[in-house]
């Protein structure tokens, strides 16, 4: 799931939103209109105006369908403790405390990505460029479109599973010849 979002403050909102599943096919994209003005950041950063989002849903028109799609799902998110927060945040703004949002059933791939490639920025953590770039991924799309991100994550996690793969076969051969106890 990608997110696009304005900048960290405690009343930001969602303002693009989609789902992917792990083969990087769109489930859900759609674009929302928020509760609040929108940062001049986020034009510079999603490409996304006010003026976009004027005839776009709100937060209650897409949430059923969201929750009916997430339901009984693990969900990958990369940063997914603030996207979570973030769509907390919208639907809070709503009067939605989302009951159907399993926080149990997310998979950070940002945390992923870290412990396969290593932290690369001050907060201990790695980018969704950066870990793609390590992990050989190839962009399809605009970076902070929130389609693009979700299918870069997609895309990410596969290739983080196929590593590791590989390392556990590794693994299991140099075993098996006794090399290594």
């Amino acid at each position: 799931m990608g997110c696009a979002h304005y900048i960290l403050r405690e009343r930001d909102q969602v303002i693009e939103l989609a789902v992917t599943d792990i083969w990087g096919d769109v489930l859900l994209n759609t674009r929302l209109w928020p509760t609040v003005k929108i940062s001049p950041n986020a034009m510079d950063v999603h490409g996304i105006s006010e003026a976009d989002l004027t005839n776009e849903p709100m937060w209650p028109q897409i949430a059923p369908a969201l929750a009916q799609l997430l339901s009984g799902r693990h969900v990958v998110i990369f940063n997914s403790s603030f996207d979570s927060r973030l769509l907390r945040q919208t639907a809070g703004a709503f009067g939605d405390y989302m009951p159907w949002w399993e926080e149990k059933n997310l998979l950070c791939a940002m945390t992923l990505a870290s412990d396969a490639f290593g932290s690369t920025n001050r907060h201990g953590t790695i980018s969704l460029a950066d870990a793609t770039y390590q992990a050989g991924v190839v962009w399809k799309g605009r970076a902070h479109s929130a389609a693009t991100d979700a299918i870069a994550t997609a895309d990410l996690v596969t290739e983080i599973a196929k590593v590791q793969r590989n390392l556990v076969v590794q693994l299991q051969e140099l075993q098996s010849k006794g090399n290594l106890e």
